[in-house]
Order: C-alpha cells, then sequence, then structure tokens
C-alpha cells in the first residue's frame, strides 16, 4: 500500500491485493480446535494436525461439520481466498464444502475436491462476500459428510482480496471548455 498523494495510498485498499486476515497452524499453535462447533464427527488435533474421522458415508455431505476457522471479520463486497493444507486416508477422493458466515449472517459458499495422499497438500477456493454483508465474528464450517476416510488438517489461511474501485479524478478539468476554438 501507498500512503499520502500516492496512487492506491491512504487507507483505502489496493485493488486485487490479497491480505492475511486469519491463519490457524496446528503444528505450532496448540491443540485444541479453535471455537469449536461441529456434529457427525469429534476430531482431536494429533502429530499437529486436526484429524477428522467418517467411518461411513453420511446421507448428506453436511451431516459431518465443524469449525476450522473461527473468529474473523468479513466486509461486503470483498473477495476471500480460504487455503487449506491438508492429506486424507480413504479409499477415494473426496469432496468438501466450506462455508463462511457468521451466526445468522448469510453463508459465502464453495469448496472443493481432494486426493488420497501420503504428503501434504494446499488447496484453495475463493468466493466473494454479498455485496451488502459486512460480518463480524465469523467462521468457516468445514463439511465432508460423503467421504469415508480420515482428513488431516495441518493449516488454514483466509486472505481478504479487496474489490475493484474505480478511478475518480477529483482534479479540475485541463482545458478551459468556454472559450471558442
Amino acid at each position: 500500500r501507498g500512503g499520502g498523494d500516492e496512487p492506491g495510498g491512504g487507507d483505502e485498499p489496493v485493488s486485487g491485493e490479497e491480505t492475511l486476515i486469519y491463519s490457524y497452524d496446528y503444528s505450532t499453535e496448540g491443540s485444541t480446535v479453535p471455537g469449536y462447533w461441529g456434529q457427525g464427527a469429534e476430531p482431536t488435533v494429533e502429530d499437529g494436525a486436526l484429524v477428522i474421522v467418517n467411518e461411513e458415508e453420511k446421507e448428506q455431505i453436511y451431516n459431518l461439520q465443524l469449525f476450522i476457522a473461527n473468529g474473523f471479520n468479513t466486509k461486503e463486497g470483498y473477495t476471500y481466498k480460504i487455503k487449506v493444507t491438508m492429506k486424507a486416508e480413504g479409499e477415494k477422493e473426496g469432496e468438501c464444502n466450506l462455508a463462511t458466515a457468521a451466526w445468522g449472517g448469510s453463508n459465502m459458499d464453495g469448496g472443493f475436491k481432494f486426493g488420497i495422499t501420503d504428503d501434504f497438500v494446499e488447496y484453495e477456493m475463493t468466493y466473494a462476500n454479498p455485496e451488502d454483508v459486512d460480518q463480524s465474528g465469523a467462521h468457516t464450517l468445514w463439511q465432508s459428510g460423503k467421504f469415508v476416510g480420515t482428513v488431516y488438517i495441518k493449516k488454514i489461511e483466509i486472505y481478504e482480496i479487496a474489490p475493484d474501485h474505480p478511478i475518480v479524478i477529483e482534479d479540475e478539468p485541463m482545458y478551459d471548455t468556454t472559450i471558442p476554438l
């Protein structure tokens, strides 16, 4: 960001700029689930990862859901990118849905497919916050009721991406349009 009279200066974010607004790394932050709420699973933290075990396929993807992020703010009109560093064990690839909202607020939904791997892989998804929604105390729900197996989440990061702002010219016109040519 610039400052003073520079383009992009002051307090206005630069269009397209990504700003990290939330990060939780289970390998360094401890052994608790932040602001835990969930159903369909009892997650634990083991060996630096949030461990989610699902032994049988649920009827709906949302029949296994839990907080993986909690206590951040979102702004109307902004885009959000969520990065999840994880690995999974199971018979076949899985799919998750991520829903971000404050209690009683509007959801921003999306998701991604994930593979079976021995190594941690970073997955990401992006979604836009509705034009009329500012939310404080937001959370992100992980939903993966259709996946049978074990998911290990090492880290989650949430980035805020500034919206496009039109260029506003506040100076006087360069030409005097009152003088005939």
